[in-house]
């Protein structure tokens, strides 16, 4: 029960993490669009992006920082690991809910339709040859087995005396 409960936890802490992640990073989405966009950041942000090479100063812009070429890919990046981390998330805990027993279900019964389905395909293409009887030789003697003396039960035959 716990392990369930732990599970569910970790895979609630991964989609939380992932979307917030994601909704962190959609503002900069424009910027893969267009590299030398005009970012309005923290102070604390714009240290890190310069000390990153993520952002340069820029006296065209009114913020004062602009995108530089390496900050479209680093977005991309971030926010492949954002969206997988947030299905990741999800799908963990869909799973450690007992999904896994209505996907199987699910599979199955899906499964069973396609054959069933699938054979009147099949028989339609390629239609199966008709009964014929089959000639098999029968022994018209009744077969008696003799088993040995080894193979026999009971008492001996011979008086005892």
């Amino acid at each position: 029960m716990f392990a369930q409960l732990r599970r569910t936890i970790q895979a609630a802490l991964a989609a939380v993490t992932g979307g917030v992640s994601l909704v962190a990073m959609w503002p900069l989405l424009g910027v893969v669009a267009e590299p030398s966009m005009c970012l309005g950041l923290s102070p604390q942000q714009a240290s890190i992006g310069l000390h990153l090479h993520l952002v340069s100063a820029s006296p065209t812009c009114a913020n004062g920082f602009a995108a530089t070429e390496s900050l479209a890919p680093m977005v991309g990046i971030t926010v492949a690991i954002s969206l997988s981390a947030l299905i990741f998330g999800l799908l963990s805990l869909v799973l450690a809910g007992g999904g896994a027993v209505a996907v199987r279900t699910l599979l199955r019964r899906v499964g069973r339709w396609f054959r069933r389905q699938w054979v009147f395909i099949f028989e339609a293409l390629a239609p199966r040859p008709s009964a014929a009887p089959v000639p098999v030789r029968v022994d018209g003697r009744p077969y008696r087995r003799d088993f040995s003396t080894v193979q026999r039960r009971g008492p001996p035959c011979t008086p005892i005396s």
